[in-house]
């Protein structure tokens, strides 16, 4: 039942426009646990973690979560990647936002329509 939910939720990930309510962030992270799936588990964290931080005025806040996530080996998804450009642009880090374009690129993420136009937004600012 775990891995439905865990596999459910990468499915979803594939849709930015999904976003995690807290009940399903805590049944996920439940499963995550459960199943030992600590990498989907640090990522679920780690994207929500971002994504507040960026949406209440912390951008330095969830690029150093970025790094931290990179140090510790965890696979960014098209969710990480979108958090972190827009972190970027609001820090006005138009160097970093280069070498996380990059990333994008490294990990498959080029052709996603919301890195896309996350970067674009950057690129314009």
């Amino acid at each position: 039942m775990f891995q439905v939910a865990i596999f459910s939720y990468l499915i979803a990930r594939k849709d930015e426009s999904h976003f995690l309510s807290e009940l399903t962030f805590m049944a996920l992270f439940i499963a995550c646990t459960l199943t030992k799936d600590l990498e989907i588990g640090l990522q679920i964290h780690a994207d929500t973690i971002k994504r507040g931080y960026v949406e209440h005025g912390h951008a330095e806040k969830a690029l150093h979560c970025f790094e931290q996530m990179q140090m510790l080996g965890v696979t960014p998804n098209a969710v990480t990647f979108v958090c972190t450009i827009k972190a970027c642009c609001c820090m006005g880090a138009i160097d970093k936002g280069k070498e996380i374009h990059a990333e994008v690129a490294r990990h498959g993420f080029g052709q996603n329509l919301f890195v896309g136009n996350t970067l674009i937004d950057m690129y314009a600012k």
